[in-house]
């Protein structure tokens, strides 16, 4: 759906790059999707698969689907759980360590407010990196520091915490 397209990444981006249904972009774009709590049904994602993008959004939510015997995780930005042939919905609440490490022609990111955690070293080598949107900017630490969320608010500053500041630090949110 369009939706889905919009929600998974920058259209430009990736539409040139994988022709093929937005369904499958998730496996594309993550080479690694770990089921963190099946019960609650979040996951984290590792690895970004594309270290050429120079802008993502992260899903909110995937979800996961079975064709010809593969699993195929797609993104969403709803959790409906009504498609034909699909098993589960996660919410989107980690992101790994080094998920988006040398990644040096990102430029731009958006992190969902299902977001929780960030790995350490999550944007590390990102040297383009100019600037991350949080759509929750309150709650957050790096490590032990608190940070202000109007720090956060700010998509240059953000930028700099996550690929400098703080970027040896898991960060959190509340």
């Amino acid at each position: 759906t369009a939706s889905t397209a919009s929600t998974v990444a920058s259209a430009t981006m990736w539409a040139s790059a994988f022709p093929e249904p937005t369904e499958s972009l998730v496996s594309k774009m993550f080479s690694s999707v770990i089921v963190v709590d099946a019960t609650n049904r979040y996951v984290k994602l590792l690895n970004c698969a594309d270290r050429y993008a120079s802008s993502v959004d992260i899903p909110s939510y995937i979800k996961q689907k079975v064709e010809n015997g593969s699993t195929v995780w797609y993104a969403s930005d709803d959790n409906y759980e009504g498609e034909e042939g699909q098993t589960d919905v996660y919410r989107v609440t980690k992101l790994g360590f080094s998920t988006f490490g040398q990644a040096k022609n990102l430029t731009e990111i958006t992190i969902p407010s299902t977001i929780t955690e960030i790995g350490d070293d999550c944007f590390a080598g990102c040297t383009a990196l100019n600037s991350v949107i949080f759509e929750v900017t309150t709650g957050w630490k790096a490590g032990n520091t608190t940070l202000s969320s109007s720090d956060l608010a700010n998509p240059t500053t953000a930028a700099t915490f996550l690929t400098s500041t703080y970027k040896n630090d898991i960060w959190t949110r509340s």
